[in-house]
């Protein structure tokens, strides 16, 4: 029996417009500050003694602002 890992991956998105629902700015990781778009949030489970993943959910994460007005944590969320 192999032991699965549940992995987490937030991934940034690129939006140029405005009226998109949660639309803000989000950390890009891959350009070192923070971009106008979306961020999404994955969850996978990670066999790494077959080196397979399969992916299980995945979900928007809301702006820094929406968290912050309900009192909310985004670990929480």
């Amino acid at each position: 029996m192999s032991n699965i890992i549940i992995g987490f991956d937030p991934s940034y998105l690129s939006k140029s417009g405005k009226k998109t629902h949660r639309v803000g700015y989000y950390w890009s990781g891959v350009a070192g500050k923070a971009k106008w778009g979306l961020e999404v949030a994955g969850f996978a489970a990670i066999d790494p003694i077959l080196n397979t993943a399969f992916h299980l959910n995945e979900f928007q994460i809301p702006p820094r602002e929406e968290l912050e007005s309900s009192g909310t944590l985004l670990l929480d969320y």
